[in-house]
């Protein structure tokens, strides 16, 4: 599924004639989950895509050619594909115990970076959307009503997650220049978040003893390996804004 991205802010985001930019266009590329494409949405394990608003998410294919799909096999922690949701795109609604997961991790050694298109439907004390290992570490997440990173310390911002609006959530994950992002800009947060090897991907929960589940929308994550240019994190930010019809300013 392609979205054709002629200009953003007078940046031209195509690169060649008829080809619309895609996150396959990152050399960085690790791994890419897309909720508005059905044909990567199996209710069983790669078989079956989605056909209907309702049904549960077995499986969402990893759109990088990396095969790092996301899965899960226990029918009552499915999350659930829902239609028109957001610019008349699909979305993967989150509940409570609902999550996806790959034991493997695409990018196991910082620094990487992670876009995260999402809304919580519920402001939660502790809500961990995208987790990136097995342990609480490089953890993008939602606490006392802000975002928040986490990669062995606690790197919060002063931006307010939203029940109504979606927001394109980045995070570079690189020891003491670990930095966090919402809707682009200035950095909402810079600052010491560790160092941490990471094995494991987990969308909606935080995959350890605690399992802080996220209640929430998640509409795409974009996963690329090393600290993103400032060049390639706008592209990709121009690219989720068009699709998804949600403010991203440029970084510097």
């Amino acid at each position: 599924m392609s979205y054709p991205v002629a200009a953003c802010r007078g940046r031209v985001v195509t690169p060649g004639a008829g080809a619309a930019w895609s996150p396959l266009d990152l050399a960085s590329l690790a791994a890419w989950y897309d909720f508005s494409d059905a044909t990567k949405l199996f209710t069983d394990a790669g078989t079956t895509p989605v056909a209907s608003d309702g049904d549960l998410i077995y499986q969402c294919n990893d759109k990088s050619g990396g095969n790092y799909h996301v899965v899960q096999a226990t029918s009552g922690a499915r999350p659930v594909y829902k239609t028109g949701i957001q610019n008349s795109l699909s979305i993967a609604r989150f509940t409570t115990d609902t999550f996806l997961r790959k034991e493997s991790t695409p990018s196991n050694v910082q620094p990487n970076t992670v876009f995260v298109v999402t809304r919580p439907t519920q402001i939660s004390v502790n809500a961990q959307v995208v987790q990136l290992n097995s342990s609480a570490h490089c953890l993008i997440y939602m606490q006392d009503s802000v975002w928040r990173i986490f990669a062995g310390a606690d790197v919060p911002s002063a931006t307010a997650p939203s029940t109504v609006n979606f927001a394109i959530v980045a995070a570079t994950f690189n020891g003491a220049s670990s930095t966090l992002w919402v809707s682009g800009g200035a950095a909402a947060a810079t600052g010491n978040a560790g160092t941490n090897a990471m094995a494991g991907m987990t969308l909606g929960a935080r995959y350890d003893g605690l399992m802080d589940f996220y209640e929430g929308d998640i509409a795409e994550v974009v996963v690329c390996s090393g600290a993103m240019s400032a060049a390639d994190m706008n592209l990709l930010g121009s690219y989720l804004e068009t699709k998804w019809s949600r403010t991203w300013d440029d970084v510097s």
